[in-house]
């Protein structure tokens, strides 16, 4: 439930200033207005970063992509999928309780509801901590490669891969509605660090945003090993490896009917949660969409069949950190 809040104040929480990750590549430049007649790049997901040591596991989303159909496979008898959700809430008092006034919270879970569930998606117990002091709310948590949005990330985290850890924050970069990290990361990284940048970010503004619950939707689906259908634009065949996800520029923008890689088969799907446009009702995703999630959740976020390193299949931590203060609120 959304109600149950605790908050939490950090204390002593340890550093991964250490670790040296890699520089993302370029990405579009963000632009997003609060009008629909702006320009829409306003997921801050980088595929170039993420995607690093990545090609072999897509290869091997592809071969279980051919057994999907399998009865003894798990992927192929689509069994639910539970995944619980922690949600921390980082901003001043008055922020957090601007977001609790304006139920903004609720989008969350009531868009996973929506986006998921009836791909056997599901998302719960959903809980809710408030984070208290300031130490983290004027950073600007746009880059994961930020000392202390990893240092934040590692002192809040609760769960192992399975676990859907979501961050709420006051500031991302202009345009930035929230961005998310790939599961692959879980097998390219094979220390502690691949769960601390683990989960999705999510900006005040956009939890705000008319796009809001679009947004909420495409950053999960990242989670679960979506890549953005534009994804190398009409100079790939199939840059996000689906089949049934016609190759796009990301400059579809508009909620109206357009084929921005007119030399290949297949309009833009302006109505996929995964494109970048202004549309935000009747949106979908594809059977290869579904599938692909659930090949993804098999491989590197199930507890009953992922093959992860010690590091990176068992949690951090399972309950609110030892060090904090925390106090229950509702």
């Amino acid at each position: 439930m959304i109600c149950q809040n605790w908050t939490l104040h950090l204390l002593g929480i340890a550093s991964l200033a250490s670790v040296a990750l890699a520089q993302p590549s370029q990405r579009p430049t963000i632009s997003v207005g609060t009008t629909r007649s702006s320009q829409y790049h306003w997921c801050g997901t980088d595929e170039g970063n993420d995607h690093l040591g990545g090609e072999d596991d897509l290869v091997a989303l592809e071969a279980l992509s051919k057994r999907s159909l399998d009865t003894e496979n798990p992927i192929g008898r689509k069994n639910p999928i539970k995944i619980p959700v922690n949600i921390f809430l980082v901003g001043t008092e008055e922020q957090r309780g601007e977001l609790k006034e304006n139920s903004a919270l609720l989008q969350i879970e009531d868009a996973l509801a929506e986006g998921y569930s009836q791909h056997g998606i599901f998302f719960g117990p959903i809980e809710t901590y408030q984070v208290a002091g300031d130490e983290y709310v004027n950073v600007n948590h746009s880059e994961r490669k930020f000392r202390q949005t990893l240092d934040m990330k590692e002192g809040l985290r609760i769960g192992g891969a399975e676990t859907l850890n979501v961050y709420v924050v006051p500031k991302l970069d202009r345009g930035t509605l929230g961005y998310a990290v790939f599961p692959w990361i879980l097998s390219t990284y094979t220390d502690e660090r691949a769960l601390a940048m683990d989960g999705v970010v999510l900006g005040y503004w956009g939890l705000k945003h008319f796009l809001s619950r679009k947004a909420i939707v495409h950053e999960v689906g990242h989670f679960l090993g979506l890549l953005h259908p534009f994804q190398g634009g009409c100079k790939s065949l199939d840059g996000d490896s689906i089949p049934d996800t016609p190759q796009a520029t990301y400059v579809s923008q508009h909620c109206e009917p357009k084929d921005t890689c007119p030399q290949l088969p297949g309009h833009d799907l302006i109505k996929n949660y995964m494109m970048y446009s202004a549309c935000s009702e009747d949106l979908s995703f594809t059977p290869g969409q579904v599938s692909r999630m659930r090949e993804a959740w098999y491989k590197w976020r199930d507890p009953q069949t992922r093959k992860l390193t010690y590091l990176t299949s068992e949690p951090i931590r399972t309950t609110p950190n030892s060090t904090m203060i925390v106090t229950k609120f509702c």
